[in-house]
């Protein structure tokens, strides 16, 4: 008998890069929409954004397959996050980082 598959690792890990990427979003597009910008601010956003969109990929070739190169990386992308970014609100560096971890543990 086939045992089940545990979605919890990338369910974590997919939903902390959504808040990680809307973080991105609004970073880049807030000042555009203000008078106060400054390109800066604008690329720390894209940089945000593209940490997203990176923990999102990396939590669908989780959920995939579980593999430990994956799961260390996704680790590594949710610490940058927290340290760069404040992490999506902070909530989503912790669910990234509960996403890589047990990945690293199922694998």
């Amino acid at each position: 008998m086939d045992r089940e598959k545990n979605t919890l690792p990338a369910a974590a890990a997919f939903s902390g890069g959504l808040l990680i990427l809307f973080q991105g979003l609004i970073m880049t597009l807030i000042p555009l929409l203000s008078d106060f910008s400054s390109q800066a601010t604008f690329f720390y956003g894209l940089f945000v954004t593209a940490l997203g969109i990176i923990s999102i990929c990396l939590s669908y070739f989780i959920y995939k397959s579980y593999s430990f190169p994956k799961s260390a990386l996704l680790l590594s992308v949710a610490v940058v996050s927290m340290i760069f970014a404040g992490g999506g609100f902070l909530i989503g560096a912790i669910l990234t980082s509960i996403g890589g971890s047990l990945s690293m543990l199922s694998s």
